[in-house]
């Protein structure tokens, strides 16, 4: 009986064992393709290795396939996203915009107003980065230089939307 229980216990040994090297590996594989990806977002760009290597760590890795909704306009917005391949296309008046690798989108909502101002639909798979609304404000605060860049970009899409709007106020009468 002690000679079984002893084999069963090596048995479940050599299983955990192998299994805590399978995830380790499993985690090392998808930090190297994160790291990769992130890389190659313009925004990163600029970023030294180790702060790469802090974003690579908040970031979650989806992979979508074409035409589902990642936002719907109106809803409750955590967290913002990066193109790592593939591409978007943001449903905002008078016509709708695309986005390709490298570009973000959702930081409006984290940057103020929390609620999402357009849908955002896949136009092909794509791979997108997410990133939480409290990991996106303690890596802006330890890096201002990005959260420069990214208020610069927000500010500039609030400006055009404000835009659009005022445009459509003007001509919200007429015909066409």
């Amino acid at each position: 009986g002690i000679v079984m229980i002893c084999g069963i216990a090596t048995f479940g040994l050599s299983t955990g064992i192998l299994a805590t090297g399978f995830a380790a590996e499993t985690r090392r594989r998808n930090f190297i393709r994160t790291w990769d990806l992130v890389s190659k977002v313009p925004f990163f760009q600029s970023l030294d290795p180790a702060a790469i290597t802090e974003i690579t760590h908040l970031l979650r890795l989806l992979e979508v396939p074409e035409r589902t909704a990642i936002i719907r306009r109106g809803k409750i917005g955590d967290c913002m996203y990066f193109i790592a391949a593939g591409e978007v296309q943001v449903d905002v008046k008078p016509s709708p915009v695309r986005l390709g690798p490298g570009a973000f989108f959702g930081e409006l909502a984290l940057l103020g107003d929390s609620v999402r101002s357009a849908n955002v639909t896949t136009t092909m798979p794509s791979t997108l980065l997410i990133l939480d609304l409290a990991d996106f404000r303690t890596f802006t605060a330890n890096h201002p230089d990005l959260k420069r860049a990214i208020d610069a970009e927000a500010e500039r899409r609030m400006s055009q939307n404000q835009e659009v709007r005022e445009r459509q106020r003007a001509g919200g009468g007429s015909p066409g």
